[in-house]
């Protein structure tokens, strides 16, 4: 079975903290006709919002998407061994 590389655990792990925000009706139809139109959840439409506002966009994160979805497959093992990585991956990276 092929996973894509370690840039992917490496985007998930980053996000670590969580942020509950009010909108009216109308933004929130409009974020949900974004995320539609993108292709994105929500989520990622309004940390996008927030890091182009922000100015947090960093150059290196310019294409990501782009270079994790071209990178080669990684090969992973039986269902028990991924339990296993993921395990000490958890000890490894702990949540902040």
């Amino acid at each position: 079975m092929d996973v894509p590389s370690e840039h992917a655990k490496l985007m998930l792990m980053s996000l670590t903290r969580r942020l509950q925000v009010l909108v009216d009706e109308e933004r929130h139809a409009a974020l949900e006709r974004e995320a539609a139109r993108s292709g994105k959840s929500v989520g990622a439409v309004v940390r996008s919002a927030l890091d182009e506002h922000l100015g947090l966009e960093r150059p290196e994160a310019r294409g990501a998407g782009a270079r994790l979805l071209s990178a080669p497959p990684s090969p992973v093992g039986e269902p028990e061994e991924l339990a296993d990585e993921l395990a000490s991956l958890s000890t490894r990276f702990p949540p902040a």
